[in-house]
């Protein structure tokens, strides 16, 4: 880590993944914890606003979200923010810094936060020796690459009402991949940060969560969201126009 970086307090010694009681949730929880045998990482905790890394900082880890919330982002020169990703539980954050061995973002604790720290050498040492290793790192890359893509083509042919729909619909994903509910979705991001990465005014942000809420598609309380109606959502975001609760009971 750079030497402005925030102080970040180790809460336990390096850990072994294959007998970590969070494995069920983390980055590794396909893999066979043969495959897993050998490899450590360093929890460590982060408040809100902490930073795991900034952009320029040298890679020397990889890092798995355990709990809470991290956003990626990018500063320009006048200090201008945008924010590339939100990582949530179980998602792999630093990949963008092996093309040259440096993060090219910030990662920005968005709640406490409990974050493994995995070397990144080791990790690549490892790999080589690990075909089952290397099979999921190479697929971690590639997911991530078609995120880049789906983004791409959310921001440039999706209006406001679809990239709403799309976000919560990934975020809505994401649980349910976990193992969690796909319609009590938790947004531990500010709705400035929603309208930063989305590409839309914060007004715009809370206008379509209203207008989707009057619609009956989902309940918002705070941070938390209540999917009332994922196959209409759904359809939303991927671009459909079909009739909502409220549009049929209008009829």
């Amino acid at each position: 880590m750079s030497s402005n970086s925030n102080v970040v307090r180790f809460f336990g010694s390096r850990r072994s993944c294959a007998d970590c009681n969070l494995r069920k949730e983390c980055a590794w929880r396909e893999m066979d914890e043969r495959l897993l045998e050998g490899l450590e990482a360093t929890p460590e905790l982060f408040r809100r606003g902490e930073r795991l890394f900034h952009a320029g900082d040298a890679l020397r880890s990889l890092f798995v979200v355990r709990a809470g919330a991290v956003k990626t982002c990018m500063v320009s020169s006048e200090g201008d923010e945008q924010i590339v990703a939100f990582h949530g539980p179980g998602e792999l954050i630093g990949l963008d810094a092996v093309a040259d061995g440096t993060y090219a973002c910030d990662a920005v604790a968005l709640d406490t936060s409990n974050v493994c720290a995995i070397p990144y050498e080791e990790l690549c040492a490892r790999a080589v020796r690990n075909a089952g290793l290397q099979q999921h790192l190479m697929r971690a890359m590639s997911c991530a690459i078609k995120r880049n893509g789906d983004m791409v083509m959310l921001l440039g042919k999706k209006n406001a009402e679809q990239r709403m729909a799309s976000f919560l619909m990934a975020r809505s994903d994401a649980q349910r991949n976990r193992g969690y509910s796909a319609s009590e979705v938790t947004l531990p991001m500010s709705r400035a940060d929603i309208g930063n990465y989305l590409s839309l005014a914060v007004e715009t942000v809370c206008r379509q969560l209203t207008r989707m809420q009057a619609d009956g598609l989902l309940e918002v309380h705070r941070s938390m969201v209540s999917i009332r109606d994922l196959s209409a959502l759904r359809s939303l975001a991927g671009g459909e126009t079909g009739e909502t609760p409220a549009r049929r009971a209008a009829l």
